[in-house]
């Protein structure tokens, strides 16, 4: 049945345009390349946004479901207090401005479990790591500037 699901489930859009146009009014086709969709493969699901505009922009804007394999031995959630969505990652580049963001939450063996995040711009990087450590919650979170 889950190969019987794969697909794009919610359809695909995409453009191409050399300058932004509105072909018909209030249909707005940007600049450049765009694909928007969901793909679903073996039953788990992954939407993006993604936009090429060179070479001035680069942006994609990736969720995707929950993962839990193995009954429960591996799960991939976007936060412990979040488990119905799954794992992000987000990208724009824009010269000379660059923004990275990802962030999700594993649990492994049902009991190793660690939250992480990351955001790297063009002036700064921070990166959070939280989970147990020698039975306390702990909080590492590593900042620096450029």
């Amino acid at each position: 049945r889950p190969l019987a699901e794969s697909g794009f489930p919610k359809g695909l859009s995409s453009s191409f345009s050399l300058s932004e146009q509105e072909p018909v009014p209030g249909v707005i086709v940007p600049a450049g390349f765009r694909l928007n969709g969901t793909i679903n493969i073996l039953g788990y699901e992954m939407s993006a946004d993604i936009s090429l505009n060179p070479p001035t922009e680069f942006t994609i804007d990736m969720n995707m479901d929950p993962l839990n394999l193995a009954n429960g031995l591996f799960q991939l959630y976007r936060s412990k207090n979040d488990p119905n969505k799954g794992p992000r990652f987000y990208a724009n580049v824009k010269p000379p401005s660059v923004t990275l963001i990802a962030e999700g939450y594993a649990k492994v063996l049902g009991t190793i479990e660690q939250s992480a995040s990351l955001e790297i711009t063009d002036i700064q990087y921070i990166m959070t790591v939280t989970g147990p450590f020698f039975g306390f919650s702990a909080t590492l979170r590593v900042y620096a500037s450029y």
